[in-house]
């Protein structure tokens, strides 16, 4: 299914939608009307809208707005070559695996398209930020930075991926080719974690999810002090991922801390 300028699909209630392939094709649309005209392709799914496809892939302008109680479902790769951050509203739950029952599958790679900005809630601010990501049990996904979505140059951890919820389902595994995944929350059920380079999973600091890092947070941060390693809830704040939350992680999160 391709979606190309001025087309759109709006899915609503208990709508489904299920493609092989579903591509957003905005190339021939400019923000600029004398220059492109007509409006970006559009995916819109609300309510209780089901999505399942095998590669999801965004080009130019695309517009995609998802934020529907059911999970989008992509069994093969999601292709970010979007260059309109602002038409990128995924405030649901996107699931990598989550549609093939195929069993010790290549790597589905994800490309992260946002800005780094490190720790912290600027992230999530019109820079193709995610509601929430779930690794399916037993699915392989390579996290990596191979288009420019900014336009402005690629450097090596130029670019990440901010989302408020990041779930790592038993017998999964993330691989980051030297870009950052941040999370406001992180359920690890039992996922293997891969780092190359620069690469990192890192905490936000908003454990709550709230848009801010305050005082709440603080005082969960203090609990953490207090609990053994690994405790449950204090990933939010282990920045270093050395299992602990100790005064390295407070240094990061006073940079952060927003009142």
């Amino acid at each position: 299914v391709t979606v190309h300028r001025n087309g759109s699909i709006f899915l609503r209630d208990a709508m489904a939608l299920t493609a092989g392939d579903l591509v957003l094709d905005g190339l021939t649309f400019s923000d600029c009307p004398q220059e492109g005209g007509g409006t970006p392709p559009v995916l819109s799914g609300a309510s209780d809208a089901t999505v399942s496809a095998g590669n999801l892939v965004l080009t130019g302008c695309a517009s995609l707005g998802f934020s529907s109680s059911q999970s989008l479902l992509i069994s093969g790769d999601f292709v970010n070559e979007s260059t309109c951050p602002g038409d990128f509203n995924f405030n649901g739950n996107m699931n990598m695996g989550g549609a093939s029952s195929l069993g010790a599958p290549p790597p589905q790679t994800f490309e992260v398209a946002g800005r780094d900005l490190g720790p912290g809630v600027a992230g999530f601010a019109t820079n193709f930020s995610m509601g929430g990501l779930e690794i399916a049990p037993g699915a392989n996904v390579l996290f990596q930075d191979q288009f420019d979505n900014f336009q402005d140059g690629q450097t090596p951890c130029g670019e990440a991926l901010y989302v408020g919820h990041l779930t790592l389902r038993a017998g999964s595994t993330i691989t980051l080719d030297n870009c950052r995944v941040y999370f406001n929350q992180l359920l690890d059920e039992g996922g293997a974690v891969n780092l190359i380079g620069c690469a990192g999973v890192v905490p936000t600091g908003d454990s709550n999810g709230d848009g801010a890092i305050n005082l709440i947070d603080f005082a969960g941060l203090l609990s953490c002090f207090q609990n053994e390693p690994g405790a449950t809830g204090c990933s939010s704040f282990d920045y270093d991922a050395d299992s602990d939350v100790d005064l390295n992680d407070l240094a990061v999160f006073e940079n952060s801390f927003t009142g």
